[in-house]
Formats: structure tokens, sequence, C-alpha cells
């Protein structure tokens, strides 16, 4: 298992390098059979590996949350335990990554007395700026030069209500993708 190891982390390694250096002396290495390696592997450590990472102790493992974490220093210190040294010249196993994480907004739209969540009913990525705005309901919001949910229809100033997908003939196939 430790060759196993050894030879993954080399090649992460060598996959995370940011320069190449380029010589003009020909380096010449022997194969290696990963037969060796993986005849090292057990099912049993595999096993334990896996039920301790996939346990409840990690809490998920979502990023930024406190379960990473926990999985990161299981991570690490497997590693070390293994002797394997960090990819960084710094001695830090780890990439600094900034994260930005977004959120639903909070909120409801309102329509006809009838409330509708964001997130749940409705989903938008940006809170609505105003208002008792005019809703205009457009179907698929199509417009082609076959097929316009548009038309006769003023949005101008409104705010525009549409459903994914595209309309369909009766036997069931699509009128735009037909088209096409």
């Amino acid at each position: 298992m430790k060759k196993i190891v050894w030879l993954v982390a080399g090649l992460i390694v060598a996959c995370n390098s940011s320069q190449k250096t380029v010589t003009n002396e020909t380096v010449s290495l022997e194969p290696v059979d990963p037969k060796v390696y993986a005849e090292t592997i057990t099912e049993l450590e595999l096993k334990e590996h896996l039920f301790t990472y996939a346990s409840d102790e990690f809490e998920g493992r979502e990023t930024g949350q406190p379960g990473q974490k926990k999985a990161i220093d299981y991570l690490k210190s497997e590693y070390e335990s293994l002797q394997i040294p960090a990819a960084q010249s710094n001695g830090d196993y780890f990439q600094k990554v900034p994260i930005e994480i977004s959120n639903i907004p909070i909120g409801k739209l309102s329509i006809n007395n009838s409330d509708y969540l964001l997130g749940e009913h409705v989903l938008t990525f940006s809170k609505a700026k105003s208002e008792n705005i005019d809703v205009v309901y457009l179907g698929y919001g199509i417009e082609d030069e076959n097929y316009s949910d548009y038309q006769g229809i003023d949005v101008a100033g409104k705010l525009v209500l549409v459903k994914t997908g595209e309309p369909v003939n009766n036997d069931g196939t699509y009128i735009i993708s037909r088209l096409i």
C-alpha cells in the first residue's frame, strides 16, 4: 500500500508543478510494473479508509464547513504517516484557493394574492429590486421565426415569467426542435 501511495503522490506532484524545466540531458527511467504496487493494496485496508472517510465524523465534507477541515486533516495525517512529503517547498500540503459562496435570495413572489417562495417555488439569482411589478407570463419565452411567445405582448419594464423546455404538438413531438 505504501508503494502505491508513493506512486500517486509522485503523480500529484508531477501534475501540480507550475513550471517545467527543459534540459538537453536525456533521463532514462526503468519501467515500473504497476502490479507490484497494486498487489500491496488489501481489501481490508481500502474498506477501513473508505468507512472512515465516509463516516458521520466528517459531517458530509462540504466545502468550507468543519467536516471538510476534518477530512483534509485525516488525509494529511495519512500522508504524514506514510512519510509522503508535502508537494510545496514550504512544507504545506495545501494550496490556498479562495471560495465564494452564494445563497439563494430570501423572499417571495406574489402573483394574484398567491405567494411563491424564492428557492422553493421560484428560482432566481438576485433579489427583486422593487415591488408591485407587472408580471407577464410568456409560456416558454421563445422568439423564433416559426414560433413566438412574444407576439402582441409588451414586456417593457415588466417582470417576464417563463417555463423551461419548449412547446410540444398533440402527438408529443417538439415544435421548435422539429423545425430545425
